[in-house]
């Protein structure tokens, strides 16, 4: 008859022997069908359990007992892993960076290593030995380089050729090298820094050494001043200003009191003097417009509107229609005294008054 050799077993779910309870080299069975396994203990008195591969326990929610530190269990959503107290995810989603909970930014200033001082345009950040820093970017070393060697340059052609250029060809998205178009010939033409003299002084404008000197003590009218004025920067014996406000500058002028409106200042060798006031004409006898002519003395004997003259109705002391003849004229010359020229030559003629021969039939109503 077979014997039927059995080991020690449970039918419980997830029930283990206590280390005291079995010996090395002893092993037992878990035979519920929910927690199948081996069992033994390890020379450390630890018990081993050796599950079965295969599936992970799934559902809707894990066991809150008879859990193992290690174990799975798959919720649907997330990957669960038993750490002895709770079920925590797997790979999941970050709920919490340096104390900050819900969506958190994550920015390189929060890392715990990098410190950021105000930032500019163009910074970077170097290690310091301990920590990041940000800093500017050091100058890039072009030394041994040209033009040629940037990306968007391209000076095929130009090795050689003094005076080219370089003009961007917007559809190849590049500066290409070119010929420097031909300008125009400025020989001749006055550039900045020329001398003026250099021009045709046309207009005749005075130069400085053709200027009359200045004799010492002469008189030289500056301008006007007023309360606001400010003193003049540089003066000399004989300037003169007029004032024209209610007051003058004092303080700055050093002037004795307040010159009034239409008051004279010159500056004599040491101090500032009053010269009198600007002379006015007096105009009082003078006609202002407006005035009447009446107040002229009428020498040349102008007629007025309402006079007439005494002999108006009279032509040479003949009243009515008179006709004028060569006979009624006075200081005439007699006609045997002139010179007949016949026609076609020419003859001298003495200055004497034009003689019609035939009388004047103009009529004269008087």
């Amino acid at each position: 008859m077979a014997t039927t050799i059995k080991l020690r077993n449970s039918v419980v779910k997830d029930k283990a022997p206590l280390p005291s309870e079995i010996a090395i080299g002893e092993v037992c069975v878990g035979a519920h069908n929910e927690s199948p396994m081996l069992i033994f203990k390890d020379n450390a008195d630890n018990i081993i359990k050796l599950k079965p591969g295969g599936s992970v326990d799934s559902g809707d929610t894990p066991p809150i007992s008879g859990n193992e530190e290690g174990d799975l269990f798959w919720d649907g959503d997330n990957l669960l892993v038993w750490n002895g107290a709770d079920w925590e995810v797997v790979g999941g989603k970050v709920t919490s960076v340096n104390g900050e909970d819900g969506d958190v930014e994550i920015t390189v200033g929060k890392l715990t290593d990098v410190t950021l001082n105000p930032l500019n345009n163009g910074d970077i950040i170097t290690w310091q030995g301990d920590k990041w820093i940000n800093s500017a970017a050091p100058p890039a070393d072009i030394s041994g380089s040209s033009i040629g060697d940037l990306n968007d340059v391209d000076t095929t052609g130009a090795s050689g050729n003094d005076g080219w250029m370089l003009y961007w060809n917007d559809s190849a998205g590049e500066w290409q090298a070119a010929e420097a178009p031909k300008g125009t010939d400025l020989t001749g033409y006055l550039k900045e820094g020329d001398a003026i003299s250099k021009l045709d002084n046309d207009a005749e404008y005075v130069t400085k050494s053709e200027l009359p000197d200045i004799p010492d003590g002469a008189l030289v009218f500056k301008g006007s001043i007023d309360a606001t004025s400010d003193y003049p920067g540089e003066v000399k014996t004989g300037d003169v200003w007029s004032n024209t406000g209610t007051g003058s500058p004092r303080a700055e002028w050093g002037l004795a009191e307040d010159a009034a409106p239409g008051d004279l200042i010159g500056r004599g060798e040491t101090s500032w003097v009053y010269l009198g006031k600007v002379q006015e004409p007096e105009l009082d006898d003078y006609i202002k417009k407006g005035e009447s002519i009446t107040l002229l003395d009428n020498d040349a004997v102008y007629l007025k509107t309402t006079e007439k003259a005494a002999d108006s109705a009279k032509l040479d002391g003949q009243e009515g229609t008179y006709y004028l003849n060569y006979q009624n004229l006075t200081n005439t010359p007699k006609l045997d005294e002139l010179d007949y020229v016949p026609l076609g030559s020419w003859a001298a003629i003495p200055a004497l008054p034009t003689v019609r021969k035939r009388p004047l039939l103009e009529k004269i109503n008087g």
